[in-house]
C-alpha cells in the first residue's frame, strides 16, 4: 500500500528574520471612501507584523527546503524509514498491508511509518490535520493516481482532459501570440505531465528555444509553425494514451534483456546498419557534398532507420504497453546517444527524436542506444561505406539489402 502526510500550513510554519519581516507588515482597518475615511486619518489603523514564511515569496520554497530536507534526513537516518521520499510538504512512501500502529492523537490505525513519522513531527512542532494524512492500495500522489502493486502511475482522466484543452488552446491561439508567462506556465505543466508521458518531451523543444533570453514576463511570443506543430502533436498522443506509466519497463539490461540488438554507423557516403542476431545488414546512399557539416544528422538519421526498420519488420507485433519489446541499437557517435537518451534535441534534429517516438509508440518499443567505440562498430561502418569486400569476409553469408530513412525528418539537411 502508499501512505501520504501532508504538513499543514507548510511555509507559514517558518519563522523569519526581524529584518525581513519589516517587509511583511500588514495594515488593516482601513476605512473607505464610502465609510467616510481619508488619507489622513489613520487612528483607526491597526498594523501587524507577520513573522511567518507567507506563501508567494520566492524565498520560502528555499527555507521550507532546508527545513524538510532536515526532517526528512532524520527519519531516514535517525529513524530509520527506508524509502522515504518527500515533494516540498507531501511525504509519502510504501508500506505492507497490515502493518498498522495506533496514532492516539487522531484515535486511528495508519502505516506503521506513516505513524512515526506524525509522531516526529509532534516532537518537532510542524502542525499537520487528519484529513491529509490518507493510505490505501491507490493513492494520488503530486497529482498522480499511483498504484504500487500493478507498479503503474496515471494521469487521472480530469487532469488529462484539462492538459490537452489547455496545449490545444495555447497552440492555436487566433492572434499566434502570448506572454513570456504563459509560455511559462505551459512549460510548467507539460513538464509535470512528462512523469507519465517521458516519450513526448520533444514536444517542448521549440517552446524552450521561443522562451530563450527572453526575462519581461507580459511581452508577447510569436507562435511560429514549428511550435504549434510540436504542441498540437504532443496533444495527438496524450489523447491517443492511456496515460499509465509502467515502472517494471524502465528499468532493464540492455546487453543480456533485449529482445534484438542493431549496430548503426553513418560515412561521408552513406549509412549502415547490422543485426548480428538475424546476419543481415541494411545499406543506404546520401549525398556526400550535403553530408560534409551535417555527419551528426546522418548518424541519428540511421538510428530513426533501424529503428523503422525493426517496427515494420513483423518482430514486434506481439508487443503491448504492459510488455513491449526491447530494442538495443549501439553507435559510435556519442552525439546521437545523448540526444535519444535525453529526447532533446536542436530544432532541425527534433523532427527526428519525434519520428522515432511515434514509431515506439504505434509498435509498442522500448528502445535504449548505447555507444561503442568506432573499432567494435566496424561491420556498421563497412555497410555505411558500402565496403562489401569487408563484410564479405567476415560473415560471406550476410543478406545486404538497401534501407530508405523517413523522409518527414529530412528538412534539417536543407538547411
Amino acid at each position: 500500500l502508499l501512505w501520504k502526510s501532508d504538513v499543514a500550513g507548510a511555509f507559514r510554519a517558518i519563522p523569519i528574520h526581524p529584518l525581513w519581516q519589516l517587509k511583511q507588515v500588514v495594515t488593516a482597518n482601513i476605512a473607505s471612501m464610502m465609510e467616510g475615511g481619508s488619507k489622513e486619518d489613520k487612528s483607526t489603523w491597526i498594523r501587524y507584523v507577520d513573522w511567518r514564511a507567507c506563501f508567494g515569496s520566492c524565498g520560502s520554497p528555499r527555507a521550507w527546503a532546508s527545513l524538510m530536507g532536515l526532517v526528512v534526513w532524520i527519519a531516514i537516518c535517525v529513524l530509520h524509514m527506508a524509502f522515504l521520499c518527500c515533494y516540498v510538504d507531501d511525504c509519502y512512501s510504501v508500506g505492507i498491508v497490515g502493518d498498522m500502529e495506533w496514532y492516539e492523537p487522531y484515535h486511528v490505525f495508519f502505516p506503521t511509518n506513516q505513524t512515526r513519522l506524525l509522531y516526529l513531527w509532534d516532537y518537532l512542532g510542524i502542525p499537520h490535520k487528519l484529513k491529509k494524512q490518507v493510505w490505501g492500495e491507490v493513492l494520488i500522489i503530486i497529482g498522480f493516481l499511483v498504484d504500487p502493486n500493478k507498479l503503474t502511475a496515471t494521469l487521472p482522466a480530469e487532469a488529462k482532459a484539462d492538459l490537452v484543452e489547455h496545449v490545444r488552446d495555447f497552440a492555436l491561439t487566433p492572434r499566434r501570440r502570448r506572454s513570456l508567462h504563459e509560455f511559462e506556465q505551459l512549460a510548467g505543466w507539460m513538464n509535470w505531465a512528462l512523469n507519465v508521458y517521458p516519450l513526448f518531451k520533444p514536444a517542448l523543444c521549440n517552446l524552450y528555444v521561443k522562451m530563450s533570453g527572453k526575462s519581461r514576463a507580459h511581452a508577447t511570443i510569436n507562435l511560429n509553425k514549428p511550435l504549434i506543430e510540436e504542441l498540437l502533436w504532443f496533444v495527438e498522443h496524450v489523447e491517443a494514451s492511456s496515460g499509465m506509466l509502467f515502472f517494471a519497463n524502465i528499468d532493464w539490461n540492455p546487453f543480456t534483456e533485449a529482445n534484438l540488438t542493431i549496430f548503426c554507423d553513418a560515412s561521408l557516403t552513406g549509412m549502415g546498419f547490422w543485426i548480428p542476431d538475424l546476419n543481415v545488414g541494411f545499406t543506404c546512399a546520401v549525398d556526400g557534398d550535403v553530408m560534409r557539416d551535417k555527419i551528426f544528422f546522418w548518424e541519428a538519421l540511421c538510428v530513426l532507420g533501424a529503428i523503422q526498420w525493426y517496427a515494420e519488420s513483423g518482430l514486434t507485433f506481439l508487443a503491448t504497453p504492459e510488455c513491449p519489446v526491447r530494442l538495443a541499437v549501439f553507435t559510435d557517435n556519442s552525439n546521437t546517444v545523448c540526444i535519444f537518451d535525453s529526447l532533446h534535441a536542436l530544432p532541425e534534429y527534433n523532427p527526428i527524436l519525434r519520428a522515432a517516438v511515434d514509431l515506439r509508440v504505434k509498435h509498442n518499443i522500448d528502445l535504449r542506444v548505447l555507444h561503442i567505440s568506432g573499432e567494435d562498430n566496424s561491420m556498421a561502418d563497412a555497410l555505411s561505406r558500402e565496403n562489401f569486400d569487408f563484410v564479405r569476409a567476415h560473415s560471406s553469408n550476410m543478406v545486404i539489402t538497401p534501407f530508405s530513412p523517413p523522409r518527414t525528418t529530412l528538412g534539417a539537411v536543407k538547411k
